[in-house]
């Protein structure tokens, strides 16, 4: 008797080490990226908005005020950058989300 299919628990470090390999092999442009990037982050935000609560909306809040005190020190703005993007793929509440957004970062 043959062995049924079964889905395997959910890595998101493997997830994201295969989203970064296929990036790098797939020869995408910059504005090949960046509509990934973008039809991605107007699903995230729109579950994001659906699904957050009043303490993922204080995060938010507390890396946009981080993010206007670094506006003037890139190195610390990219970080918080990605943090914000990243946050809100996890406020969506899809586990995928987030690695998806730290491997096109």
């Amino acid at each position: 008797m043959a062995k049924r299919a079964r889905v395997a628990p959910f890595d998101g470090a493997i997830i994201n080490q295969m989203l970064t390999h296929a990036l790098r092999t797939a020869q995408l442009n910059a504005p090949q990226l960046w509509d990934a990037r973008q039809a991605l982050e107007y699903r995230i935000v729109e579950l994001a908005a659906l699904r957050r609560t009043a303490q993922d909306v204080a995060e938010l809040q507390g890396l946009v005020e981080a993010m206007q005190l670094a506006v003037n020190d890139p190195a610390t703005m990219t970080e918080l950058d990605i943090r914000f993007h990243t946050t809100l793929a996890r406020i969506s509440g899809n586990p995928l989300f987030p690695a998806l957004i730290t491997a096109l970062a």
